[in-house]
């Protein structure tokens, strides 16, 4: 087993480290298209599929469409993910 071994400082680990989790997110995101069927939406919110009919009663997520043809705005399913990842974690608000 070979290992690498390297000393940083601390602040610039962090830094690059954000920056590989933000370009691996935004990777992930742009595997959607802009319009999501009900189950990609929820795939893609990491939620049962039986959850997004609860969040569309509760008016959590607005569903778009006909009868038979229904979607999700992928910038509008991003906004819940980020209000909800605000609600549960109140502290990183003040790093």
């Amino acid at each position: 087993m070979n290992q690498i071994v390297f000393t940083t400082d601390k602040q610039i680990l962090k830094e690059t480290l954000r920056e590989v989790i933000r370009e691996e997110k935004e990777r992930e995101l742009n595997k959607y298209p802009e319009k999501l069927s009900r189950k990609q939406a929820a795939e893609f919110l990491g939620i049962a599929y039986i959850t997004i009919y609860h969040w569309i009663k509760k008016g959590i997520v607005k569903e778009y469409g006909t009868r038979r043809k229904k979607y999700f705005i992928k910038s509008e399913l991003i906004e819940v993910m980020n209000q909800k990842q605000e609600k549960a974690e109140p502290w990183k608000q003040s790093e």
